[in-house]
């Protein structure tokens, strides 16, 4: 007879050592019953020195209380205690007990269960996500142009955070993004101690431009870089070029708004691999002598809303140990030697990704 209102339970075995385990813990208690049999012989107690302890829990158990007293039995009105059918809520418990097999000692505790207003969570949880996804965003206009590093990028997340939220106290977030890179042993390319971008020299000359054409025109910036050339670390006889002048503005979580000039420049210059020794770099082996390379600097510069120099965000041109590591690179790749294979494009690593289930082993990110 099919009864499809009622529902009988059934339990699926799913391990595959059920059998071996479950004779673990009934030895277990056949031990105790031994124990319980020699105590019984001897008339003496089992030794404190041993407990064997059957453990449960409980949780989500609720909290409720009375509104008003019980009432007692009464012949002829009830047979039973009465109690007001309404209640009041005190949440929920976890019951955590624990008995003693050998002495049949009850070990209970009962704990009041964390109660989260989940309304608040939700709109913490999304302020939290809507100040990482600014800065992760911001953080572009404070990295510099060229040879990006995850650690340029770290300093650049951290500073511009703080550029729109001076005080982190709150939800501590540039401590715990730190954290984060640390874990996979990132630190920030900044030296200072909190991985801030440090500010630049304070002996820059701005009497001979002017701010007001320098946040739209690009020569105008080109003139200001040109000025203090020595201040900012450029390479005298590379090529310099201006990319972007973009006038930017940020409303910070007090409603204040932050204005600010980002303009990104670049320096070029092209060596014959015999000249390398000249900037303090080492020609790879095998290298032509007349090989011609294209070494690359460049740098951000963030002004703010009156015209000084707030950072100057860069990876110079005369960084030896970048230049030469990179040259190696490439060198060694076969990207100098017009040899690239696929594993070292971005664009058909990613095509190939998309094309395949599997990831590439030759990718190595």
């Amino acid at each position: 007879e099919v009864k499809p209102h009622k529902v009988r339970y059934y339990l699926e075995c799913r391990d595959a050592e059920f059998a071996e385990k479950m004779a673990e813990v009934l030895c277990v208690y056949r031990k105790v019953k031994v124990l319980k049999k020699a105590a019984a012989r001897s008339k003496m107690k089992p030794s404190d020195s041993l407990a064997i302890i059957s453990y449960d829990e409980k949780p989500g158990i609720q909290a409720i209380a009375t509104t008003s007293p019980d009432l007692p039995p009464e012949p002829g009105v009830h047979a039973t205690f009465a109690r007001d059918h309404e209640y009041k809520r005190h949440g929920t418990v976890s019951l955590l007990a624990g008995i003693d097999l050998l002495t049949g000692k009850v070990h209970a505790l009962v704990k009041d269960r964390q109660r989260v207003d989940r309304s608040r969570a939700i709109e913490e949880g999304a302020d939290i996500a809507d100040c990482l996804l600014t800065s992760a965003i911001r953080a572009l206009d404070y990295s510099p142009p060229v040879d990006i590093t995850f650690g340029d990028y770290l300093s650049a997340l951290v500073t511009a955070d703080r550029e729109i939220r001076p005080s982190d106290t709150r939800y501590q977030l540039r401590s715990s993004v730190l954290d984060a890179f640390a874990s996979y042993g990132i630190k920030p390319a900044s030296d200072d101690p909190e991985g801030y971008w440090k500010t630049p020299p304070k002996a820059l000359d701005y009497t001979r431009t002017h701010f007001d054409a320098m946040r739209r025109d690009h020569d105008e910036v080109f003139h200001f870089v040109f000025e203090n050339r020595e201040e900012l670390g450029l390479h005298p006889n590379a090529f310099t070029a201006i990319q972007s002048v973009r006038p930017c503005t940020r409303i910070g979580a007090d409603g204040f708004a932050l204005h600010e000039t980002v303009c990104v420049y670049v320096q070029i210059l092209e060596p014959l691999a015999s000249e390398l020794g000249t900037l303090d770099l080492t020609k790879p082996p095998n290298m032509p002598v007349d090989k011609k390379l294209r070494l690359f600097g460049g740098g951000a510069l963030i002004f703010d809303e009156y015209g000084h120099l707030k950072y100057h965000v860069y990876n110079p041109l005369t960084s030896a140990a970048r230049q030469q590591a990179r040259l190696d690179f490439l060198w060694e790749s076969g990207a100098l030697r017009g040899e690239t294979t696929a594993r070292l494009s971005v664009s058909r690593m990613h095509l190939q990704r998309g094309a395949d289930s599997q990831r590439d082993p030759r990718e190595e990110w």
